[in-house]
């Protein structure tokens, strides 16, 4: 009877490890899966992180070769409205040039214009103008 008992004492501690080692099994499946789960989740995370870092490098690209180019616009305005100061320049002081010769030229005209009224002869019609 004490055999049997110890037997039967035997046979509960062994399904008991078998318990504990089943749920010891299954805590580390449960381990693995989330383990898994997580690596996963890196992988994902740094699949996202490189597809934004290459994002924000096209981005900083366009907006070099753009800020490039409004530079350059900028720069050939610049020149346009320098060559347009220039012209108008230009043009005022052959402006001012023409005034000058025609003030001169009609002082010539009333200078000259009492010389071409007179006849040069007593009698004789005067010069047309």
């Amino acid at each position: 009877e004490h055999l049997v008992a110890s037997f039967g004492a035997l046979v509960t501690a062994c399904k008991s490890a078998q318990a504990a080692a089943s749920a010891a099994e299954l805590s580390a499946a449960r381990q693995y899966a989330a383990a898994d789960r997580l690596d996963k989740a890196v992988h994902a995370s740094r699949a996202r992180i490189d597809s934004l870092e290459a994002q924000v490098s096209r981005q900083e690209a366009e907006l070099d070769r753009r800020s490039k180019a409004l530079s350059g616009a900028m720069h050939r305005e610049a020149q346009r409205e320098a060559t347009l100061r220039r012209r108008e320049r230009e043009i005022e002081r052959m402006q001012a040039r023409l005034a000058d010769k025609l003030r001169g030229g009609a002082k010539a005209q009333l200078i000259e214009a009492p010389v071409l009224a007179t006849p040069a002869v007593k009698g004789a019609p005067a010069r047309p103008r």
